[in-house]
């Protein structure tokens, strides 16, 4: 046994692992060591550090990731978890539960969700924002927030818009609020906008997250360019508000890529950076050199303004990194397009 003990300590101090690993299939941060059981996040050892625990070695079972068990205990990240009742603990959907309450997982222990029905909670798989939503068959809940919604009809329309038989509801992120009584002209248009009979409405989710409304009289024309940017009749609604420039022509509209936020944009008459006409650009062969730098047949531009003197066919960089730019003629410019 003593030869054994030596074995195993000369190899785990020749390795970059804390020890053998117990389960890979299991876990990647289980590992048996001359010293017992030992816990070490992912084998980082050297950065993350490791934990021996107290379980028995030869009743241990890993059940999932950082839980484990032995004959009299249930481990997480190889702490003994005192308030989880053994004999009806189970993991579920990847939820750790017992006969009296669901766990999250905290710093070192499973830590019980009050107050709801520890069978029936699960985690919706809505959105990338992690476990922002659950329920379970009484409640549904938000960032573990019990809602004043009927659990029967509650459903989620898009991204960020959800109705029950009584009203229509918004994410803003923060906290989920009630817009209005639910019409029968209620209508999802794609997944960041919808409308009713006269109302267009956006979430924001540049900057503050905010509910933006556009009225209308009537619509009688929808055009989706991207999933931020409609043609509604004869207007551009650019992240849910009204397209800046008064001359924009709907019909035309086009974005020159469908990057979030994207900030040139053209019609049949004129090239737009940030909704304002770049005055003189020639829709037709506007073409981008780098970041704020585009340029025509005719020009160069940064942002809006046209670089004095600046031969668009030459135009360049003056060398990789560099922050300065130069053309064929001798002109030289700062990177905000300003000539030197």
């Amino acid at each position: 046994m003593i030869k054994i003990i030596y074995l195993l300590l000369g190899l785990v101090l020749t390795s970059c692992a804390p020890g053998f690993i117990i389960n890979r299939e299991k876990s990647d941060s289980y590992f048996i060591s001359p010293i017992g059981i030992i816990y070490s996040n992912q084998g980082n050892w050297f950065e993350l550090g490791m934990k021996r625990s107290n379980a028995k070695l030869f009743s241990f079972k890993i059940l999932d990731g950082a839980i484990a068990k032995d004959k009299s205990y249930i481990y997480y990240k190889g702490i003994r978890q005192t308030r989880v009742d053994y004999k009806s603990f189970y993991i579920e959907k990847d939820i750790p539960k017992d006969k009296n309450y669901a766990y999250t997982y905290d710093l070192e222990f499973l830590k019980p969700i009050p107050d709801v029905d520890a069978a029936t909670f699960e985690y919706l798989d809505i959105d990338t924002l992690g476990r922002t939503w659950s329920r379970d068959k009484f409640f549904y809940y938000h960032k573990g927030k019990k809602l004043n919604v009927d659990r029967t009809t509650f459903n989620f329309i898009n991204r960020w818009f959800a109705t029950d038989k009584d009203s229509l509801y918004v994410n803003l992120g923060f906290k989920f609020i009630g817009v209005k009584p639910v019409t029968q002209d209620l209508t999802v248009i794609n997944k960041e906008y919808l409308r009713d009979k006269n109302t267009l409405y956006y979430r924001s989710d540049w900057g503050k997250s905010e509910l933006r409304t556009t009225k209308f009289n009537t619509f009688d024309k929808i055009r989706i360019i991207n999933k931020d940017v409609l043609a509604v009749n004869d207007k551009i609604i650019f992240y849910g508000n009204f397209f800046k420039s008064k001359n924009v022509d709907p019909e035309s509209f086009e974005l020159f890529s469908t990057s979030f936020m994207d900030n040139y944009s053209k019609d049949k008459n004129y090239v737009y950076c940030e909704q304002e006409i770049i005055v003189g650009a020639n829709p037709k062969e506007f073409k981008k050199i780098y970041l704020w730098f585009w340029k025509d047949e005719r020009n160069v531009y940064y942002k809006t303004k046209v670089l004095e003197g600046a031969d668009p066919k030459s135009f360049r960089r003056y060398e990789n990194f560099s922050s300065k730019w130069i053309d064929d003629h001798g002109n030289v410019y700062d990177d905000k397009g300003n000539k030197l």
